[in-house]
């Protein structure tokens, strides 16, 4: 018998993965996005989302285990930390950045 707290615990796990991951795509496209057009980073955002919810419809179709009663909100969870931490981390070193030129 599976435990009842392993199911919430991947999908927390898995979706980490996939926010970090998806973080980690996007930080180079923030550092160099000053420098490319309008035009180009729209294509590049677009291209980086679609990453993301082809990653997202894989994992469901390869994992359904994973979206069956609450945890795919774990999966959700997982992005939302893993991605907002990484977020957030490059909008603090842009503020020490931007206060050491001062």
């Amino acid at each position: 018998m599976t435990p009842a707290y392993l199911f919430p615990v991947l999908g927390l796990a898995a979706g980490i993965f996939i926010g970090y991951t998806f973080g980690l795509f996007q930080a180079p496209a923030a550092q160099g996005g000053q420098a490319a057009g309008g035009l180009k980073r729209f294509f590049g955002a677009y291209v980086r989302m679609l990453g993301l919810l082809v990653a997202l419809v894989a994992m469901q179709l390869t994992s359904p285990m994973f979206f069956a009663g609450n945890t795919k909100w774990w999966i959700s969870g997982g992005i939302l930390l893993a991605y907002g931490w990484q977020l957030t981390r490059r909008i603090m070193r842009a503020r020490k950045t931007a206060a050491c030129r001062i």
